[in-house]
């Protein structure tokens, strides 16, 4: 109930917020974040421009993001090799940001990236930005612009935004599984099978951390689709016991009879800026989580499917409040408190501790951070897990990630001992042209105990290794428009109920039935 009661009391306070801030004048300075831009969208999202420190969540690069800023000045620099004169990998000379004509990539040309018109990039803008007219084989699509319909242009100044995206997809596998599911893969879990995976809008007012004035804002996220089943929360989607739906279908294939599709609310939570130093920055509600690089948000993340670090080792969401406070132009730290991993109410009546410190490179290039969470989970146990990121920007165009995650249950794994995770991704990704990036990621993850990616641990399983190969592309002849094709490969020797030969049960794949898989997926994105 208490839960309950503050997630109503945000909501209100953030109507509050909306009716009385939309009448106020802009003040001094600009937003944290472009209002007119998309969710995933935002200053970290360019090579040459400051992150928001505010986050200690990195965006991640690739999709909208860092690898496609090749150029950033107008001396024409090169992309990746060098700058100024020096020519790129291809012998061409860069794009720069003044419309010489010329881009790095692998086309050019009318229609391709020569600066201005469609295809092109406007002068001043960077040939090598995504920031074009949307051009489908040399014809210009009218990008629409939903907040624009709704929302006037005092309302965007003042920080006023509605925006968001479909997320739909196709995930082939090789074994056709008869249950048609990639388990243990989720979010794009069903196999040869087309799925609508997010209809998502986002809408909210972003706060001004820039003034020495208090600010106040939020943001409510709603999404409908088959991801859904992965971003509820104990309480508010579900009952209390974290299975039943409240408002969705108990009559699907999924997990203790879930649909397919249905309806969440990942984020609903009131923001407050207070000029204490350089500006404390505080959410109340409903928000995910600083742990990991990936993201439930489908335009923040490179590849269709998700690392298995995100998918098990991970929280999603928080409900309760956390505190944001940048040091330095570098250093970033968040402390605040919580209902645990992913619960609008908890059961235990207990609170969990999340906390971070984040660094960035004064040119911005490289990122490292650190998050923690822990408290009491299940039947008052305590839960703790880690997570450590560094990203480092090597050329203009090739961008590395590592992502290392570490987990705890006490008197959660065989016979009422620990039950411990442990696990480690490595992004390479690099920025061909300004529409085209491809990238690759490895991972392995140790789910000891089985506690984890099946939940069940038992001395009668073995193994709990997995391994992870993913190679994708992402073409994005605009902002609005993202395709990401890819090949996954993913091996384990998880065999349940021992190594019988006889049994049907030899592995973690096609239901049960095979210790590797392959896919091939991909998914188109339409923001608007």
């Amino acid at each position: 109930m208490a839960s309950r009661w503050m997630l109503s009391a945000t909501l209100l306070a953030a109507l509050i917020a909306t009716t009385s801030a939309a009448w106020a004048q802009p003040g001094e300075g600009s937003a944290s974040r472009d209002a007119t831009v998309y969710v995933g969208d935002g200053p970290s999202t360019y090579a040459d421009a400051p992150d928001v420190g505010a986050e200690l969540h990195p965006v991640p690069g690739g999709v909208g993001g860092e690898l496609g800023g090749c150029d950033s000045g107008c001396d024409g620099g090169s992309c990746g090799l060098g700058a100024g004169p020096v020519r790129n990998w291809l012998g061409r000379r860069g794009c720069g940001s003044c419309g010489d004509g010329t881009c790095c990539g692998i086309w050019q040309g009318p229609g391709w990236n020569s600066c201005g018109g469609c295809g092109k990039r406007p002068a001043g803008e960077g040939c090598c930005r995504n920031h074009g007219p949307c051009c489908l084989l040399g014809v210009e699509i009218p990008q629409i612009r939903v907040q624009d319909w709704i929302l006037g242009p005092k309302a965007q100044e003042n920080g006023w935004f509605i925006n968001g995206w479909v997320d739909q997809g196709f995930t082939g596998n090789t074994q056709s599984p008869e249950n048609n599911f990639n388990s243990p893969v989720v979010y794009n879990d069903r196999a040869n099978e087309w799925l609508v995976n997010q209809v998502y809008v986002a809408m909210g007012r972003n706060i001004r951390s820039d003034t020495c004035f208090w600010d106040i804002g939020g943001r409510v996220d709603v999404l409908y689709g088959s991801d859904y089943f992965f971003t509820t929360a104990a309480g508010l989607e579900t009952e209390a016991d974290g299975i039943t739906q409240r408002w969705n279908s108990n009559n699907g294939p999924r997990g203790f009879g879930a649909a397919i599709y249905g309806l969440s609310l990942p984020q609903a939570y009131l923001e407050v800026f207070a000029p204490i130093g350089s500006g404390l920055r505080v959410k109340l509600g409903r928000y995910y989580t600083i742990l990991g690089y990936e993201s439930a948000m489908a335009p923040e993340n490179f590849f269709y499917s998700h690392s298995y670090s995100f998918q098990y080792g991970q929280p999603l969401t928080h409900t309760g409040a956390q505190a944001s406070y940048d040091l330095d132009d570098c250093w970033t730290i968040s402390a605040g408190f919580n209902r645990g991993w992913d619960n609008f109410e908890d059961p235990e009546d207990t609170y969990s501790f999340l906390g971070g410190l984040a660094w960035q490179s004064p040119t911005r290039r490289t990122h490292f951070s650190l998050a923690v969470e822990t408290g009491d989970e299940t039947r008052g146990e305590n839960r703790t897990a880690y997570t450590l990121l560094l990203r480092h920007r090597i050329t203009r165009c090739l961008t590395y990630v590592a992502e290392h995650t570490y987990g705890n249950d006490n008197n959660q794994g065989v016979g009422g001992g620990d039950a411990q995770w442990f696990g480690i991704v490595n992004y390479l990704l690099y920025s061909l042209s300004p529409t085209l990036d491809v990238g690759l990621r490895y991972e392995y993850f140790k789910d000891n105990d089985n506690s984890r990616v099946f939940a069940q641990p038992s001395p009668l399983h073995e193994g709990g290794e997995y391994h992870a190969w993913t190679f994708g592309l992402n073409w994005k002849p605009c902002q609005d428009i993202i395709l990401r094709p890819e090949l996954r490969w993913d091996r384990s020797d998880f065999v349940p109920f021992g190594n019988v030969p006889t049994s049907p049960f030899q592995g973690a794949f096609n239901d049960f039935g095979e210790r590797d898989q392959f896919t091939l997926g991909f998914d188109l994105i339409t923001r608007f």
